[in-house]
């Protein structure tokens, strides 16, 4: 079996800068690519047990998601992964199944692990069990979204003012009748989405008709048949607004079970893009792709992993001041939103 002198030996880097690699610690590039190569070649294996009773880390971030088959979180994890196996840090990744009290046993079982700190995706409302973590300094860190009156380091995207922006765009395309599909009430990102949207009708003066915000289910393919009565009412609106992937991919389907024609008979924006996503490349065969907000799913992980280490491998203040980071999107206006001026 290796040692860590084989590993000095072999990629001729001190002894001292391997520790601090293996421990989590920052290195020059050059001697990262000269210790990671060593490693491999030589098969060399960190004893996790010995090296968490010497500096008190397991070198462990527990990672815990509502659904890890919605199709917005493997690129998230896969550039986690990537950042945090670069420092040295391994992943326990954990699924509640959007149930809040699962999700508190997850949070108790990641902590009774002893990771170094723990990324979430959090569906409750209050965030108790995760106070009571940082409480007694264990690093969280909210991903997506946030949680109200908890002072907690985050990473986001700018979903009010994406929608804000993109509900402008329509409007400024001589849109009026616009119909926003939004996704529940207790899920962080269907509120802000939906205030975007308010923000910007109520700008325009544009009052918003009854029966145009239409709600429905961020993660599975909703709001079908919701849409396809939406179509057929006295009022039918010109543009529609879908809150999440999920939401436009029942819009399409009411479009095409209907027969509508984009843009001719109905215009489109959905927010999240459907070729961002691998399991969804099946979508490129519709013509023209969807006007759709961009998130940012790489960079997304890519912040997560960076702030958790920093909030890991810095010291801890009596006046601890959380570090929100807000990654804007983007937006890709196509052919499927009409011209109406």
């Amino acid at each position: 079996m290796s040692t860590i002198l084989d590993v000095e030996r072999e990629s001729g880097v001190s002894k001292s800068t391997i520790s601090r690699f293996l421990n989590g610690k920052n290195v020059t590039e050059s001697n990262r690519i000269k210790i990671v190569a060593a490693i491999d070649k030589l098969e060399y294996q960190i004893n996790p047990i010995a090296s968490s009773l010497k500096t008190n880390r397991t070198n462990t971030i527990g990672i815990l998601l509502p659904d890890v088959t919605d199709t917005f979180f493997p690129p998230i994890i896969k550039s986690l992964e990537e950042v945090l196996t670069q420092k040295g840090y391994s992943v326990i990744l954990c699924n509640y199944q959007q149930d809040v009290k699962l999700e508190k046993q997850r949070i108790q079982f990641l902590a009774g692990k002893r990771v170094d700190g723990i990324i979430v995706a959090s569906s409750s409302k209050t965030g108790e069990h995760i106070q009571t973590l940082l409480n007694n300094k264990i690093p969280v860190l909210l991903l997506d979204r946030q949680i109200p009156n908890l002072e907690c380091d985050a990473v986001i995207v700018d979903n009010e003012e994406a929608t804000y922006r993109a509900t402008k765009v329509a409007i400024q395309k001589g849109h009026t009748k616009i119909a926003f599909l939004r996704g529940p009430d207790f899920e962080y990102t269907a509120v802000e989405r939906f205030k975007g949207y308010v923000r910007a009708m109520k700008e325009a003066e544009i009052l918003i008709p009854d029966g145009y915000v239409v709600q429905g289910d961020f993660v599975r393919y909703s709001c079908k048949n919701k849409f396809i009565d939406l179509m057929r009412s006295t009022n039918p609106p010109t543009l529609v607004m879908a809150g999440n992937i999920y939401i436009a991919i029942g819009v399409l389907e009411g479009i095409v079970e209907s027969g509508m024609k984009i843009p001719e008979d109905l215009s489109v924006i959905s927010f999240d893009d459907y070729t961002q996503v691998p399991v969804l490349k099946f979508m490129n065969f519709i013509l023209p792709k969807f006007t759709c907000i961009r998130q940012p799913i790489e960079a997304l992980g890519r912040r997560a992993a960076e702030l958790i280490l920093h909030r890991i491998e810095g010291d801890w203040e009596d006046d601890f001041v959380p570090e929100v980071v807000q990654l804007r999107t983007s937006f890709e206006l196509t052919d499927s939103v009409a011209d109406l001026r």
